[in-house]
């Protein structure tokens, strides 16, 4: 009776995941949906053909209903740990490839105009430009830590062994983590630099109001990590887009939050480097539209991650049919 009770509950737990109902199930089968929930609730068991047949629809191995749970219990536990540990690593690099940005953002608001843009061997001024030069260099070091970070995740998903996977996230992470230290760190001694020269060479700041361009960066900057923690964020109570359809299961959860992170992410690193190039003083219009755009933007991926999701599901109950 345990043996028919675990099949029939990874019967129901497969079909939930498909999102299917068990008429849909038994239609797939040609079998009554009364079949479907005798094997659910632990009254039968299916045969061989339509356990094959199951398999087939789940894309699961035949042994996956017969092999017991308790043995894979603990590797499965231990695999969901690293897979969890990859999650948030990934989510902290792309919160730690926003420091040079921010920090170049943030200097170009304290800087003259006018700063040294080159020097040459021996530490001289050979170029003089404006300071939207600074933003450049904010977005090359966020581009090789996010770019990077992203393309080595893209391809630790396809390594089977966990026990590498983990090692390679972890020294991956502390790779990149020192380097998004170790270029704020340089930009930080560069704008000191420009910022004595400029004064030196009688440009300054000027008395010019700054708080739209600081709202506007400081924002973007939480929107951005609330975007970052959202790509990966399990169903909670406190984080998250929330809506009916992403209530629905955790996989709904999942695809709607990953789509809806990502966007606010984008597009609050988009407005964090239009702010820097943008000429002074900000506006107030242009204040309120960089602190709403990557909420809207993020309820438009959590909307467009639906109808994906729902599209991938009708595709994948007529591929089974």
């Amino acid at each position: 009776m345990d043996v028919m009770k675990e099949i029939g509950d990874k019967i129901a737990e497969k079909r939930k995941e498909k999102g299917w109902t068990q008429r849909e199930l038994a239609e797939m089968l040609h079998v009554s949906d009364k079949n479907v929930s005798k094997w659910e609730c632990g009254r039968g068991v299916p045969d061989v053909f339509y356990l094959k047949r199951l398999s087939e629809l789940f894309g699961v191995d035949m042994d996956f209903f017969v092999e017991s749970r308790g043995a894979k219990k603990v590797d499965d536990i231990n695999c969901a740990k690293r897979t969890r540990a990859g999650k948030i690593s990934f989510t902290l690099l792309l919160i730690a490839a926003l420091f040079p940005l921010l920090t170049a953002v943030i200097a170009r608001i304290f800087s003259p105009d006018t700063v040294p843009c080159h020097y040459d061997g021996d530490w001289n001024v050979t170029r003089w430009g404006s300071s939207k030069e600074m933003i450049t260099v904010g977005i090359t070091y966020f581009a090789i830590i996010a770019v990077a970070a992203t393309a080595l995740y893209a391809g630790l998903v396809k390594i089977n062994n966990p026990e590498v996977k983990q090692g390679m996230v972890w020294g991956a992470f502390a790779v990149f983590a020192c380097m998004a230290v170790a270029f704020t760190g340089i930009e930080v001694m560069i704008f000191k630099t420009n910022y004595s020269l400029s004064l030196e060479a009688g440009y300054t700041v000027g008395d010019r109001s700054k708080f739209g361009e600081l709202f506007s960066t400081v924002i973007c900057a939480v929107y951005a990590i609330c975007g970052a923690a959202c790509v990966f964020v399990p169903k909670n109570q406190f984080l998250g887009v929330r809506t009916s359809y992403s209530f629905s299961g955790k996989k709904e959860w999942s695809f709607v939050n990953a789509f809806a992170g990502i966007a606010m992410y984008a597009c609050s690193v988009i407005m964090i480097v239009v702010t820097g190039y943008l000429d002074y003083p900000v506006n107030t219009a242009y204040t309120i539209v960089a602190t709403i755009l990557p909420a809207v933007a993020a309820f438009a991926g959590a909307f467009s991650a639906q109808i994906i999701h729902k599209k991938l599901l009708n595709k994948s109950k007529d591929s089974s049919t």
